[in-house]
């Protein structure tokens, strides 16, 4: 499920048109009338995310870390948006 849900913030990053409705589908179910997911939650997910990655991948970088939370960034943005 995380590497489906990476891949698909990097599909809606780049326009994917899948992508895209999947994350507009996800913006759906996470919000206030459904699931409920408090915008300030997907903060934490966020960094809980980078520092994962950060501790696993040896060639991990400041430039690497930021694609992260540019890619990541831009879906967590998105979902906000709706919520």
């Amino acid at each position: 499920m995380l590497k489906h849900s990476l891949e698909l913030c990097a599909g809606a990053t780049v326009g994917d048109p899948e992508a895209l409705r999947e994350l507009n589908e996800r913006a759906i179910t996470h919000d206030r009338h459904h699931w409920n997911i408090d915008a300030k939650l997907y903060a934490l997910w966020l960094e809980a995310i980078i520092e994962t990655a950060r501790d696993f991948d040896e060639q991990w970088n400041d430039a690497i870390g930021s694609s992260w939370r540019r890619i990541l960034g831009h879906a967590i943005q998105h979902m906000i948006r709706k919520y």
